[in-house]
């Protein structure tokens, strides 16, 4: 099979007195730094942080095109204020 590559970041946010590990925290409220949140029909809450798992690896891919995760790699990262 022949392999390629990927990068991808996931997103979310949590409950409040949760706690999530291996993400990265933002430095910022969520509407300090999304400029649609009108466009998030309400998916996003303003007044909490977004967390962020950067996801990068290698992954086989089938004839289809499918691909099923071979390796992750843990990519360091800074939230970044926009």
């Amino acid at each position: 099979p022949q392999r390629a590559k990927f990068d991808h970041h996931l997103y979310c946010q949590i409950a409040a007195g949760g706690r999530l590990r291996g993400w990265d925290e933002s430095k910022f409220l969520a509407e300090k730094f999304m400029t649609k949140l009108d466009e998030a029909q309400g998916l996003i809450v303003p007044k909490a942080h977004v967390y962020r798992k950067p996801m990068k690896g290698i992954a086989k891919t089938t004839p289809t095109g499918q691909t099923s995760p071979v390796r992750w790699i843990r990519v360091p990262s800074r939230w970044e204020k926009r």
